[in-house]
């Protein structure tokens, strides 16, 4: 667990106001104004929402109107105002590694560059070396990494680097349950020290990570603030049935999705849980008496992130 003193260390304030970003005139983000500060952001929405184009934005790495800042403030209440150049760091979707050179000095680059030591990484450095497992990719050519290889090359890069503020796009794509688990590990560690802005779709690992939440739908803000009111703002409330036995609610999980169509519907063991902003108790205890049920218990919830952004998407898709 990070204690208080930890994270007051490391808040990220990003501010925009009249921020619009083009791709060959084309617009693809546009913000009237935004103030969110955090230790962790994460950056979600559906594919073509504009996430990695904010990312880029933020970068310096796209041209924009309009205004773009990010800040760091210590727990001395120190304000530095981010240069892209000289305090952030930066791991794509795909990864990005030197075709021709090896691993090892690509990494070796990077050390020379951002702690005029081409030798860190054997040092303080080491650690992410480890921890990420790029140990046996160090004699590899960049052009013979796989996606994920390359995206752990990078991260360990962007850790080694030291920065104040790491952006990563898409981290956990491709990784299964306990790969991702154990970069979140990374991730949470490393954030005592530097802030981090996080585009996923796994909403899951986000939630977990996440202090504080950005949802871009077409470009635009859709909602942000901490997650349990972004939660709330995408979808009111989640009702809770319990009923006598797994098969019982399977049954049930599949019947309810005709008759609540437009809620997100899903179910774990005994439980089916209903998310959306037009379901009532009184609506959902009728329907379980007129099919007989029998014995249940109906409890109203907040949502949760993974449920909420999932009633999001269905809503888009419908």
């Amino acid at each position: 667990m990070i204690n208080t003193k930890q994270e007051e260390r490391n808040i990220i304030s990003i501010e925009a106001k009249n921020l619009v970003a083009c791709y060959d005139k084309v617009e693809a983000l546009r913000i009237e104004a935004l103030k969110l500060s955090g230790r962790v952001i994460a950056v979600v929405g559906h594919n073509g929402s504009g996430k990695s184009t904010l990312i880029k934005t933020a970068l310096g790495l796209l041209g924009n109107t309009g205004s773009l800042s990010i800040s760091r403030t210590n727990s001395w209440g120190d304000k530095t105002t981010l240069i892209p150049e000289q305090h952030m760091a930066y791991s794509p979707e795909r990864g990005s590694v030197f075709s021709d050179i090896t691993v090892e000095n690509y990494i070796k680059l990077w050390c020379r560059i951002k702690q005029n030591n081409a030798k860190y990484y054997l040092g303080e450095g080491r650690k992410y070396i480890e921890q990420l497992g790029v140990q046996p990719l160090l004699s590899k050519l960049g052009r013979n990494l796989s996606k994920g290889e390359r995206r752990r090359v990078q991260t360990a890069v962007g850790f080694i680097s030291n920065p104040l503020l790491f952006f990563f796009d898409e981290p956990f794509d491709g990784l299964d349950v306990r790969q991702a688990s154990y970069l979140a590990e990374i991730m949470m560690e490393a954030s005592t020290s530097m802030g981090l802005i996080i585009s996923s779709h796994q909403m899951n690992v986000v939630e977990r990570l996440a202090d504080k939440i950005i949802v871009l739908k077409d470009g635009e803000i859709h909602a942000c603030g901490g997650v349990e009111e972004v939660s709330r703002e995408l979808a009111e409330k989640t009702w809770c049935l319990k009923v006598g036995s797994e098969d019982i609610a399977f049954e049930l999980c599949i019947g309810s999705k005709e008759v609540f169509s437009d809620s997100l519907i899903h179910q774990q063991n005994r439980r089916i849980y209903f998310t959306g902003n037009n379901l009532n108790k009184a609506e959902l205890t009728s329907w379980c008496y007129e099919i007989g049920v029998g014995e249940f218990d109906l409890e109203e919830d907040s949502p949760n992130l993974t449920d909420a952004m999932g009633y999001h998407l269905m809503k888009l898709q419908n």
